[in-house]
């Protein structure tokens, strides 16, 4: 009897149907290398920065460190079986270009079919393995109940084992390659210039096409989740640019949700309708931090040297100069001699770039990094300059001031806040 359960057991392994067909499985295989840049068409007005520098934008942009998922399309059997092919990560350089390997355990020769998905997802990391590399940002649209990933696919035929170029492939521009394209500007241009902000801001998402909100539109609750509204990406990319400011701002605080209570924070004089603008008159924690949004903004848009100006309907933001003209050549708004500068968000961003040019004669030339420092030094407390105080006038201008090290720097930068009109206000723990 045991002689015969070995020989059953032996019958058994040799024509188990299943080994059988893993085994030919295995034995086919192909595999190659592809190569490809990703480009896209830049639909966004950035009409006011060309009126600024004078340089045009390219019709046509690289997606830059994007992430693109290759798979090679499997045969289809008949047998009801499905094959799933590994899938390869691979990131873009600063051109676009990408290389992944791939491989096809359906068939043992070419030609074969491959799967090119752009993920609208951003990394640092090479990439080249079946392992997703770590996501720096992503861009979700929102959906009913659940946000959408958006995913470009492009599919190739491959007629070769060796390397495959498939040469420029273009994306469909839409709002989310606009909103992929300012935020991945914006991590080069601001994030990549602060170790902080470097630590803090990986995880980020930006989610479009938020319904209810109104044109230009857009809210930061998280230090790392910006909404904007539809179309916002292609034809107010500024806006999105000043929510990728807040959730800096946040980031750099080290808050895990904004400082900001939009039900009384925008009333001013309380009661008023609930709304704010450049140009408007708010309490000194939500102009100051309504106009360091519009800094991280400017510094996507223009960097730290050049005089800004910003086109809105009938207004002229003119920064170097801290002044609003109407369409008529009146000024509208001159930080310099209007009383109470310190509530008007427009001033706290004339500001706060003169602490960043290299302009003028102030003395003062600090880098991103020291502004982000700053906003890092807010102690973990409640009283009087902390992070965590309560108010409308918490978190304002005279707490950045106080919060600044050495003591020469704080002298350096009350010269700036006297000098742009915002020196009034409620004052901080350290006299200011």
């Amino acid at each position: 009897m045991k002689n015969f359960s070995r020989l059953v057991l032996f019958l058994l392994i040799v024509f188990d149907p299943s080994a059988s067909h893993a085994t030919s499985v295995s034995q086919q295989s192909v595999e190659g290398t592809v190569t490809g840049a990703i480009m896209v068409a830049d639909n966004r007005d950035l009409g006011f920065i060309e009126a600024v520098t004078g340089a045009r934008s390219p019709a046509m942009m690289p997606v830059r460190r994007v992430i693109v998922a290759v798979t090679a399309i499997p045969v289809v059997t008949g047998s009801g079986l499905t094959y799933i092919n590994p899938t390869f990560f691979a990131v873009t350089d600063d051109n676009g270009n990408f290389t992944s390997p791939w491989e096809d355990q359906t068939r043992n020769t070419v030609p074969t079919r491959l799967r090119v998905t752009v993920l609208w997802q951003s990394s640092d990391e090479a990439g080249g393995g079946t392992t997703p590399p770590a996501t720096l940002f992503r861009i979700a649209r929102v959906g009913v109940g659940v946000d959408i990933s958006p995913q470009t696919v492009f599919r190739a035929n491959v007629s070769t084992t060796g390397a495959t170029d498939l040469g420029v492939l273009t994306a469909p521009a839409n709002d989310e390659t606009a909103a992929y394209l300012t935020t991945r500007e914006f991590f080069n241009r601001v994030v990549n210039n602060s170790r902080i902000l470097r630590n803090r801001m990986p995880g980020l998402v930006v989610k479009t096409r938020v319904p209810s909100f109104d044109f230009r539109f857009g809210v930061t609750p998280f230090p790392r989740e910006a909404y904007v509204s539809e179309g916002a990406p292609v034809t107010s990319p500024l806006t999105l640019a000043h929510e990728l400011g807040h959730a800096v701002t946040w980031a750099a605080l080290d808050l895990n949700s904004a400082p900001i209570n939009p039900a009384i924070d925008y009333s001013h004089p309380l009661g008023s309708p609930l709304q704010w603008a450049r140009d408007s008159r708010e309490f000194s924690k939500a102009a100051f931090l309504e106009g360091l949004a519009d800094v991280w903004a400017l510094e996507w848009a223009f960097g730290s040297n050049v005089s800004a100006v910003i086109p809105r309907g009938s207004l002229t933001f003119r920064y170097e100069a801290a002044r609003v003209i109407r369409v008529n050549g009146t000024v509208a708004l001159d930080c310099r001699t209007i009383v109470n500068a310190h509530e008007f968000p427009f001033c706290h961003t004339t500001a706060v770039r003169d602490l960043l040019d290299n302009n003028g004669t102030d003395g003062v030339d600090l880098t991103q990094a020291d502004i982000v420092n700053t906003l890092n030094r807010f102690r973990n407390c409640l009283t009087n300059g902390c992070r965590d105080e309560l108010g409308l006038d918490a978190l304002n201008h005279h707490d950045f001031l106080c919060n600044a090290t050495p003591a020469s720097r704080r002298t350096a930068i009350l010269g700036v806040w006297s000098g742009n009109g915002i020196n009034g206000g409620p004052g901080s723990f350290c006299g200011q």
